[in-house]
């Protein structure tokens, strides 16, 4: 079901109004009030209709690698963002956690604020002119000048931190290593609203890393020690899924790692300067630009076939 667009419903109301003045309403003819009222109602689900499918429910769609770049494979990433051309990334570990800013063409650190010897780095997030990047098990999320990554302040919560990310349309989605997903107010940290994650009607745990797609109500998420991206609607927490054994051992594990020092995959970064999707994991020493593919539930349309999201400039 699609709703009308404002421009289309503004034209027809401007066409219904001229109508109306040339001349008036038969006894049984539809008032102006009435019309609108048709053109702008929602039709009622027809009994084999599921209200909660998304267009991402049931659907499989296969990562692509359409290249290869450079990545610090000493980066224990955590979290992975783009922001007006430039890569933020979260690093994690006890003693080497950090919130960096590196160079997206070769992985290079650019700038770096170090994390509390006793706090684990997780996901972070550009949330207008600043960073929130979350902690393991600390309970604290720190706050940073996006421009020099200067701290500049502190959130607290109950709980773990796993993934964050910003949807500009005013909150913030973390998750916590469950099958839950959190909706917090951006500027207090309180919790809006929360969802359970679900594939096939089934909860999924150890969600991990978070790309919230902006203007829709999406979450890409990495599921830990898997090699599967989930696409998340936050609306319901239903979700589609993505293979990404193209990259990863069936455990997350980086699927070229011949000396087993390569992590599992976690880390997502849509850049739409380029329309770049960027995807690499915990000390890969290799960042991979990507395209998903749709192999199950298509429909057989064409904008089915790629995994094209809009995208929207996030707040400023």
């Amino acid at each position: 079901m699609q709703r009308l667009s404002r421009l289309v419903l503004l034209s027809l109301l401007g066409l219904l109004s001229a109508c109306a003045t040339a001349g008036t309403e038969s006894a049984t003819g539809p008032t102006l009030p009435e019309l609108v009222d048709d053109l702008t109602e929602s039709p009622t689900p027809s009994a084999d209709e599921d209200e909660s499918s998304t267009p991402f429910s049931g659907r499989t769609h296969v990562l692509r690698v359409v290249g290869e770049r450079p990545h610090d494979a000493s980066a224990f990433t955590q979290g992975l963002e783009f922001h007006d051309g430039r890569l933020f990334e979260s690093r994690g570990l006890y003693g080497q956690s950090a919130m960096t800013e590196i160079d997206p063409s070769n992985g290079a650190v650019l700038s770096s604020t170090s994390l509390g010897e006793e706090e684990f780095g997780e996901g972070a997030t550009v949330v207008g002119d600043r960073i929130v990047q979350i902690t393991w098990q600390s309970e604290v999320a720190h706050v940073y000048d996006r421009d020099t990554l200067e701290a500049t302040g502190t959130h607290s919560y109950e709980g773990e931190g796993w993934g964050i990310c910003d949807m500009p349309r005013g909150s913030l989605w973390m998750s916590n290593g469950t099958a839950t997903l959190t909706e917090r107010d951006p500027d207090t940290f309180a919790t809006i609203s929360e969802v359970t994650v679900t594939l096939d009607g089934e909860p999924v745990r150890r969600i991990n890393e978070l790309e919230c797609v902006s203007g829709t109500d999406l979450v890409l998420a990495n599921v830990w020690q898997t090699d599967r991206i989930l696409v998340i609607d936050t609306t319901d927490g239903s979700a589609g899924e993505i293979d990404a054994s193209a990259i990863a051992l069936p455990n997350g594990r980086w699927a070229e790692d011949e000396d087993g020092t390569a992590d599992v995959l976690n880390g997502i970064a849509y850049d739409p300067t380029t329309d770049t999707w960027l995807v690499t994991g915990k000390l890969w020493p290799v960042m991979y630009e990507v395209a998903f593919d749709c192999v199950e539930g298509c429909d057989g349309e064409a904008e089915d076939v790629a995994f094209h999201l809009p995208y929207f400039p996030r707040r400023d």
